[in-house]
């Protein structure tokens, strides 16, 4: 009768599990980038993760649930479609880990971006003049037990190469200062330090003496 029992509580608790894991992660909207909304958009949240070392939604983001990962939501207008938009999440500390993936546009299936390292203490995503529309952005807990984070999405303009040109040289050459010389014997010395026996020292020279006649 145990075995069953057993079985049983085994299957019931799986079943527990899975519920919990496939438990969507509430969204918080974040508002809109661009010229009908803001520049830059910050948000910030605490994962306190009992899945701790690794959390299924860190491979699998759709596994997502509320302990392991937090959802929010940015809609890009269409004025940032010439500029970037820029995705991150940062914390203290590299004994844990976040990774951060971003779905759109309108598409919660379609992945436009994903930072997933190792040993840092931040992820970032970066958009290349992203088509105007609703983005999901989500922050897996991969190896976190207790962890305070922040993110910021923000509209920038893409990097451009500056144009080159030559550079003179810098000839001045400033003075030395705060020169000492340190650890080395008051006494005569080699150039490394060491002493020089009084003996192999050649005998300095005495002045004379002068008699003056008066």
């Amino acid at each position: 009768m145990t075995a069953p029992w057993g079985a049983l509580v085994g299957a019931a608790a799986v079943l527990h599990l899975a519920s919990v894991v496939s438990s969507p992660a509430a969204e918080v909207d974040l508002g809109t980038l661009g010229a009908s909304g803001g520049e830059k958009l910050r948000f910030a949240s605490h994962f306190e993760n009992p899945l701790f070392p690794y959390a299924p939604g860190a491979l699998i983001p759709e596994l997502c649930s509320d302990q392991s990962c937090h959802t929010y939501a940015v809609t890009i207008d269409a004025s940032a479609h010439a500029r970037d938009v820029a995705i991150a999440i940062g914390w203290i500390g590299e004994d844990q880990e976040s990774d951060l993936y971003v779905y759109g546009p309108d598409d919660d299936a379609r992945l436009a971006g994903s930072s997933t390292g190792l040993a840092s203490q931040g992820e970032s995503v970066v958009l290349r003049s992203p088509l105007p529309g609703r983005y999901r952005i989500v922050v897996a807990a991969a190896r976190v037990a207790s962890m305070d984070y922040s993110g910021i999405a923000q509209v920038q303009d893409p990097l451009r190469p500056h144009p080159t040109r030559d550079l003179l040289p810098a000839l001045v050459t400033p003075p030395p200062s705060d020169f000492h010389v340190s650890g080395l014997p008051l006494v005569p010395s080699t150039s490394l330090g060491f002493v020089v026996p009084a003996g192999l020292l050649p005998p300095l020279p005495r002045p004379e003496r002068r008699s003056t006649c008066s």
